[in-house]
């Protein structure tokens, strides 16, 4: 059995892990990800040092917006955790310096492989706290009892509660289904790997894929519509996609590129926030819903 594993510097388990937002953790396992990942094939046994990341691809692998991406990069940059280059080869370590350039090239910096003395001595220290196993044992032990009890209690509830709480849930799916849909564009964005897996067959030519995108879009769009159907039927979603449209792809290269397709979906807030925003299938930001 072939695992595939990425060299993850000791730093990031022992010093970063608890102290990184999550926004900024995922960006850090993303940049490593891309550069230690990966062998520089023009060395052949080095890993490769540096890559270029749109701010779309790390907005796709990281599941979070783009202005948490942005603040985790600020906040990486200024914790000297990770470096920011340009095309040239600048160090561009400030918001000022990196706005307006066409791409940014991202490496893990040298202080995430420092050995952090200070950090490895607080964490003994904290390890010499904690419980013993006995004490944690009969800790458990009284939550169990107590979780027991609960139980029994509930099924014990006399007949007049379960008739009240029959009402109750009678009167929530009432209330839930006066709300009040509406109609959001969100914006759906699929690698271009991936794809080429829904619309091509094995022995097309990739290069169709791009043809199909310039040309006949709609050819595209019907096969993505119905990959989107199957996530939302699967995760028992109410949410409608009412129209599926093909806007730009960032990239052209089939490794990196992205491609943005602007979706119509319908629903009430609630069903639509489970789909849409950050971390979600499609990218919406609700601050801008008035």
């Amino acid at each position: 059995m072939n695992i595939k594993t990425i060299p993850v510097p000791n730093a990031v388990f022992d010093t970063y892990l608890k102290e990184l937002k999550i926004a900024e953790l995922k960006v850090l396992l993303i940049i490593i990800r891309q550069t230690l990942g990966w062998k520089d094939l023009s060395t052949e046994s080095k890993r490769k040092e540096i890559d270029w990341l749109s701010n779309n691809f790390l907005a796709l692998k990281t599941g979070c917006s783009k202005r948490a991406i942005n603040d985790a990069i600020q906040s990486l940059v200024k914790n000297k955790i990770i470096d920011v280059l340009s095309k040239s080869g600048e160090l561009l370590d400030t918001s000022e310096k990196r706005k307006g350039q066409q791409k940014l090239f991202f490496r893990p910096a040298n202080a995430i492989f420092a050995f952090v003395e200070n950090k490895c001595k607080s964490c003994e220290k904290d390890c010499k706290t904690h419980e013993t196993y006995a004490e944690f044992a009969e800790d458990l032990r009284k939550k169990r009892q107590e979780l027991a009890q609960n139980m029994r209690y509930t099924r014990e509830i006399p007949l007049q509660d379960k008739l009240l709480q029959k009402i109750i849930i009678n009167n929530k799916m009432k209330n839930k289904s006066k709300e009040r849909k509406i109609t959001i564009d969100a914006m759906y964005i699929i690698p271009l790997e991936e794809l080429l897996m829904h619309v091509l067959v094995s022995d097309e030519d990739n290069s169709l894929l791009l043809e199909y995108l310039r040309n006949q879009p709609l050819i595209v769009e019907t096969k993505i519509k119905k990959v989107i159907k199957r996530i939302l039927r699967f995760q028992e979603s109410n949410v409608k996609l009412r129209e599926l449209k093909f806007a730009y792809n960032d990239s052209d290269n089939f490794t990196h590129g992205i491609s943005h397709f602007n979706a119509k979906l319908k629903g009430t807030r609630k069903e639509l926030r489970k789909v849409a925003g950050e971390n979600k299938i499609f990218m919406f930001d609700w601050e801008d819903l008035q």
